[in-house]
This record gives C-alpha cells, sequence and structure tokens, in this order.
C-alpha cells in the first residue's frame, strides 16, 4: 500500500525537476540577431546610442 503512493510520488518529482531544468536553460538564439533579456540593460544602451526598444512578449504554450 504505501508503494502505491510513493511511486507516483517519486515520478510526479522526476518529470517537475526536468521539466524545471529545461526552462532554466537559456534558449539557443538562431540566426544573426542578439536578443537581450534584461530590460534595465536595453534601456541603459537605448540612451546610450540613441536606438529605440523591440520588446517582445512570447507565451510559450505547454
Amino acid at each position: 500500500m504505501r508503494l502505491l503512493f510513493t511511486l507516483p510520488s517519486v515520478m510526479l518529482a522526476i518529470v517537475l525537476f526536468c521539466h524545471l531544468e529545461i526552462y532554466a536553460q537559456t534558449p539557443v538564439e538562431l540566426g544573426k540577431v542578439h536578443w537581450g533579456r534584461d530590460l534595465d540593460a536595453a534601456k541603459k544602451k537605448s540612451a546610450a546610442t540613441g536606438k529605440p526598444i523591440f520588446v517582445q512578449f512570447q507565451e510559450v504554450p505547454g
């Protein structure tokens, strides 16, 4: 009976750990554009260069 509760708990912990590990990694950038991920740094760079900031909000399903 105890195994009945322990096994699903262990399996859930493994799935959650793998899921968090995947999202903790920085995604690979494709193409020649370097996309920043720090808005404060982008504001400073924009002020220094006079260039505008492009902000993209992306929802990744799953």
